[in-house]
């Protein structure tokens, strides 16, 4: 390793001193803005990047997207899954995304191709397999930090409300599965370590879990053709 070419970023909560709002955030978390692996650092902001990023891959299709009369639907589909969608959920399984800022990718989705499965199935099933590695590795660093994330901690509670994060987002998903298990704290993490070491039961929980998100009922997402969904799509709008 060069020690010369090494980043040191340092992570630290807004504390409030300049207000709560987004630019107030912006300013004061600079780290949220640091790109390692691919990805930015905060989820918001990696959101963001990765909607221009998809965008620009679509664009690249377009040519082929129009011809409908060369090209059919259900191939134009493929390069869509192929080429697009890859750019757009990359690293997704780490996101601990809001309601509103999941409904909002949703919707950028719906506008570049509408799809029978929304997309929160594929966030949640990657988050899910994701953690499910890192159960079964408790050895590597990023097991241990997750570890000490439920010790107790002297410090006082945050203003404001709760933030959204991903062990957070993760007991949601465990709650609507209908499963007993709940990940509030260290014993819980153990229980569901224990639960990952099995791979046929955690895959059955996985299932279980993007099962109970909404589906076709779903109204964000219209019931109509792939036909009258391909015609709707505009570019200028993504």
């Amino acid at each position: 390793m060069n020690a010369t070419k090494t980043e040191l970023t340092m992570i630290q909560r807004c504390t409030g001193s300049s207000g709560y709002s987004r630019h107030a955030r912006a300013t004061e978390e600079a780290w949220r803005s640091t790109q390692k692996l691919g990805s930015l650092l905060g989820d918001s902001e990696d959101l963001t990047r990765r909607k221009i990023l998809a965008a620009g891959a679509l664009r690249r299709l377009w040519t082929i997207w129009i011809r409908s009369q060369y090209v059919s639907d259900a191939t134009r589909v493929r390069l869509y899954n192929c080429y697009v969608l890859p750019v757009l959920l990359y690293n997704s399984g780490t996101w601990a995304l809001t309601p509103s800022e999941l409904s909002g990718l949703e919707s950028f989705h719906r506008r570049q191709l509408r799809s029978e499965r929304p997309l929160r199935h594929r966030i949640t099933a990657a988050r899910w397999r994701l953690f499910g590695h890192i159960l079964r590795r408790p050895e590597i660093l990023a097991y241990t930090q997750m570890a000490a994330y439920f010790d107790s901690s002297s410090k006082g509670t945050w203003r404001g409300r709760p933030r959204t994060t991903l062990p957070t987002v993760l007991d949601a998903d465990l709650i609507s599965s209908g499963y007993a298990y709940r990940l509030e704290t260290r014993r819980d993490l153990d229980q569901l370590r224990l639960l990952a070491q099995e791979k046929p039961k955690w895959k059955a929980l996985e299932r279980a879990i993007v099962a109970a998100l909404p589906a076709k009922k779903d109204p964000t997402y219209a019931d109509t053709t792939l036909c009258r969904r391909l015609a709707k799509l505009s570019l200028a709008t993504a």
